[in-house]
């Protein structure tokens, strides 16, 4: 389920009136395996720059520096180049408010921040970081979706991932029978209650080069009966 673009969100966290709120500007290189994080405030001092392992104890550690942030009534913006994808979701999860950037955006700023960054900067988080301080006003940010719409989202891929588990087992299963004796594969459909039924008469590898003849034969003859039967039913 896609997130939705909105204006500048409403600032998180309560704040003192007459005080103007804190924010960080987070810039987040995504990867893989490892992403690059470059904090800094409204003024451009860094504040934090780290790499996120893409692990559940990688995104664990992340996410109790992001929710410390949030009880100090810290506002959190983060800049990314994808509008979906787990390390968004994290973020909003995380009340983190999310600005998807145009990669060809960030390329035409890139030489305004190029001279001021170190030779050992995540020159790609910090330009992310940079770039939102100073443009966010031009910059559309997603809205979380409802609790709703989230747990909906779970339900779905835990749908979809029990769909794919049995395409899976079977895709093993032809590769081991294609691998033991490729016979089964000619017998029935490894779908069909008669080949589940198959590798029980099968002889462990080490014990006989083929599968017992009698086995065979009547898993055969079985075979024959079922093509009969589905054949009467269509008649």
């Amino acid at each position: 389920m896609a997130n939705l673009a909105v204006p500048v969100p409403r600032p998180y966290g309560r704040r003192p009136q007459g005080r103007e709120p804190v924010r960080y500007y987070l810039g987040v290189d995504w990867a893989d395996q490892t992403h690059a994080v470059w904090v800094v405030e409204a003024d451009g001092s860094k504040i934090a720059a780290h790499t996120v392992p893409h692990t559940a104890e990688g995104l664990s550690e992340w996410g109790r520096e992001l929710a410390q942030w949030r009880a100090q009534g810290v506002e959190r913006w983060a800049a990314i180049e994808r509008r979906e994808g787990r390390v968004v979701d994290f973020l909003l999860d995380h009340g983190v408010a999310v600005y998807p950037v145009n990669p060809q955006a960030l390329d035409q700023a890139r030489d305004r921040f190029r001279q001021s960054a170190a030779k050992d900067d995540p020159f790609d988080a910090r330009g992310l970081a940079d770039f939102l301080r100073t443009d966010h006003a031009h910059l559309p940010a997603l809205l979380p979706s409802s609790e709703a719409a989230q747990e909906l989202k779970l339900l779905t891929e835990d749908y979809q991932r029990q769909i794919r588990q049995p395409t899976r087992l079977v895709n093993q299963l032809t590769n081991t029978l294609q691998a033991y004796d490729p016979r089964a594969l000619e017998i029935a459909e490894l779908t069909t209650t008669l080949a589940q039924e198959f590798p029980a008469g099968l002889s462990h590898p080490g014990e006989s080069e083929q599968p017992p003849r009698a086995h065979m034969a009547t898993m055969g003859a079985d075979s024959s009966l079922e093509r009969s039967a589905d054949a009467g039913a269509l008649g």
